[in-house]
């Protein structure tokens, strides 16, 4: 599925779109697991990162 979000450029702080796109995937993955709505594991996979990313991001 894809979700089309519309942000300010105000708001990219000089990062690309993709850049934005992934970063804004990790918050979501982190706030379902703290939610207790993904595993640790589906949240690595959600955000397209590897374990050790997303451990370091909690």
């Amino acid at each position: 599925m894809q979700i089309t979000v519309n942000i300010p450029d105000q708001y990219l702080f000089n990062n690309s779109a993709q850049e934005t796109a992934e970063y804004l995937k990790l918050c979501t993955a982190l706030l379902m697991f703290q939610s207790g709505k993904l595993s640790a594991g589906s949240a690595c996979e959600f955000a397209g990162v590897d374990r050790y990313t997303f451990l370091s991001a909690c």
